[in-house]
Formats: C-alpha cells, sequence, structure tokens
C-alpha cells in the first residue's frame, strides 16, 4: 500500500473532494492528484521521517514543525529540527544515517537542507489537520506500517 491511497481514503472517509483537498494544501489539482497516485516526495520520504520520529522518540509532528501544526513549519526548517532532536537525543549524524540506512552524505543533506522537505511537512500536516489524524497515523494505519497493510478499509 502507498502513503497515496491513505490519503486518498482518509480524503474519501471524510467526504472532502479533491478540489477541496487540493485547495486546502494550497496545490493545483494536478500537484494533489500525484499525491493520490503516489507520484509524490511523501512516498520516499514519509516514511524515512516516521522512522526518525520512532527512533528519535519525538512524536512525527513535532520533527516536522516547531508547534507540531502547519502553521509552525515556516518558523524552522525540517531539517533544522530533526538536527536539534538528533542532538538532543545524543546521537551523532553519522550513526543516525547508519541507523536509518541511510548514506551518511543524503542524511546530511536533509539536516542541511538540501533536501527541500519544508512543503512536504507543510502539506503532511495541513492533510493531518484536514482529516482529523495524526500525521504518524498515515504511515500507520492500523497501527501497522504501510508496506505490512494490503488494504486500508
Amino acid at each position: 500500500m502507498k502513503l497515496g491511497d491513505v490519503i486518498r481514503k482518509e480524503r474519501e472517509r471524510c467526504g472532502i473532494s479533491v478540489v477541496q483537498a487540493a485547495e486546502t494544501l494550497k496545490l493545483d489539482v494536478e500537484d494533489y492528484a500525484r499525491i493520490e497516485n503516489g507520484q509524490s516526495a511523501a512516498e520516499q520520504w514519509g516514511p524515512i521521517i516516521a522512522t526518525m520520529a520512532m527512533k528519535l522518540e519525538v512524536p512525527m509532528a513535532r520533527l516536522l514543525s516547531v508547534n507540531g501544526r502547519s502553521d509552525g513549519v515556516d518558523r524552522s526548517s525540517v531539517g533544522h529540527l530533526l538536527a536539534q532532536h538528533r542532538r538532543a537525543a545524543g546521537i551523532s549524524s553519522d550513526a543516525f544515517a547508519r541507523q536509518l540506512g541511510m548514506d551518511v552524505g543524503e542524511y546530511t543533506g536533509v539536516e542541511e537542507g538540501a533536501v527541500p522537505l519544508d512543503p512536504l511537512a507543510r502539506w503532511l500536516l495541513t492533510f493531518s489537520e484536514l482529516v482529523d489524524q495524526p500525521v504518524f497515523n498515515l504511515f500507520f494505519p492500523c497501527g501497522l506500517p504501510m508496506e505490512r497493510i494490503d488494504d486500508y478499509p
């Protein structure tokens, strides 16, 4: 199962149209459709961010935003928050990259903002607010990782 499938089903469960969802996320309908079709950066980075949150024992929303809400994304970059939480946990960037199975350079790029996760964080948090679900639940629907779910009602 893809994140796009979960997003579509959550949108439908709440009776929200594609147009309403796109407007709320400040996206073109075509860009929003790509998200539901599993053709967005969220498919790659969302599960990685969820894993980071678990390993750092930080709520995913707080890893994406200083206040845990979509309006807090502008106050600090996701990379900066990630580095802050990693340092607070007493883990080096090299060790954390290894824990995640990532290349150290790629992970460092995330912390330095070379991987633009802020727009992704903003729309993930905005969508979770729209469907009244914790952002983490989008990656672990029914309490299971997406890759272990064949269908999500």
